[in-house]
């Protein structure tokens, strides 16, 4: 059995997917180390995040490509460009990406999730514009966070010519907290 991670310096790992971490002891993300996911859970008695350490699930959730994913952010045909119009939705709705032209996005003025759970993924924008992932932390001891540590699950930013997505989710429990 597994009872303690530690991600030493600078160490990156990278749960592409996802992956489900459970009745462990002791988890430590030492000096600029990441835990990056799609869909990340930790169960931990003890959870160490070292200055410049992260847990993120930034720009992995909803892609933005179909307008039947829940919170999409639409686009606007400009006569030259496109240029989104809105932003990806989640707990909130999807931003106007660009003032300038008219139009409306169904799909990214609906919101969704639970403020109260949170345990989805942001939504995306127009042009592959990926939302935030899901992160949820269970410490049943003492959550430590040092110096510039984060666990974060941003959507990703759309540049000068589209909207943003939204962020995704990030539920922490725990008993201490030394932040």
């Amino acid at each position: 059995n597994v009872r303690s991670m530690v991600l030493e310096d600078e160490a990156t790992l990278d749960a592409a997917e996802g992956m489900d971490l459970r009745h462990l002891d002791l988890v430590v993300l030492s000096p600029s180390s990441h835990w990056t996911g799609r869909d990340l859970k930790l169960n931990t008695t003890n959870l160490t995040v070292s200055a410049g350490a992260s847990i993120n699930a930034d720009g992995r959730g909803h892609p933005g490509k179909s307008t039947s994913e829940v919170g999409f952010g639409c686009d606007w045909n400009g006569h030259s460009n496109h240029r989104s119009r809105w932003g990806g939705a989640h707990g909130g709705k999807g931003g106007r990406g660009n003032l300038n032209h008219a139009g409306s996005c169904a799909s990214g003025q609906k919101t969704h999730g639970d403020k109260d759970a949170p345990t989805t993924m942001g939504g995306g924008a127009y042009g592959g514009i990926r939302g935030g992932g899901v992160i949820r932390v269970d410490v049943s001891g003492e959550l430590t966070m040092l110096g510039t540590a984060r666990i974060s699950s941003d959507g990703q930013n759309g540049g000068s010519d589209r909207a943003g997505a939204a962020g995704g989710s990030v539920w922490i429990r725990a008993a201490v907290a030394d932040l």
